[in-house]
This record gives C-alpha cells, sequence and structure tokens, in this order.
C-alpha cells in the first residue's frame, strides 16, 4: 500500500481516492471490499488528522498487495496508520 498526495488550493477540502487494480484482485467484491475497509479507515483516522491543514490535500491511495483483503482489521489499521504517517 502506498500514499500520494499534493496541496490543492482550489479546493475548500481534502479529497481521498483509493485505488485498488484488477490486477490486484481479480473479482469485484473482494476489491470493493477493500475499499470499503479502507475507506472507513479514512474516516476514522485520517480526515480528522486534516481538519487544521491550512490547504487542501488531494491524496491517493494505491493498494498493491491481494492479501490485504485478508488482513485482520488490526493489522490493517496498523499498517495504514504507518503509510498515513506521510501525510502529516
Amino acid at each position: 500500500m502506498s500514499i500520494k498526495f499534493i496541496h490543492n488550493p482550489r479546493r475548500r477540502y481534502s479529497r481521498v481516492g483509493i485505488i485498488v487494480s484488477k490486477k490486484v484482485l481479480h473479482d469485484a467484491v473482494p476489491r470493493n471490499r477493500v475499499r470499503r475497509r479502507l475507506y472507513e479507515l479514512v474516516r476514522t483516522e485520517l480526515l480528522p488528522s486534516l481538519e487544521g491543514l491550512d490547504e487542501p490535500l488531494d491524496i491517493v491511495i494505491t493498494v498493491y498487495d491481494g492479501g490485504i483483503k485478508d488482513e485482520a482489521p488490526e493489522r490493517l489499521k496498523h499498517d495504514f496508520e504507518k503509510i498515513i504517517e506521510k501525510v502529516d
């Protein structure tokens, strides 16, 4: 999993996009499940930390490993917290 971000002064709020490619997970159901799990982590972990920023960000989270679909929620949260340290 990786994260890329850029400041976007033309917006009032930060935006987040999550990419899970068909090459990583071939079926739509697991791909969307991973996407939903990550959006929930974005909502609970990342967005509160973005509230105090002067300039909004455009953030893209890319998933490169299909094994993420079987990760325990605690492990996924830990991995997610490691990558969002780059944004703070």
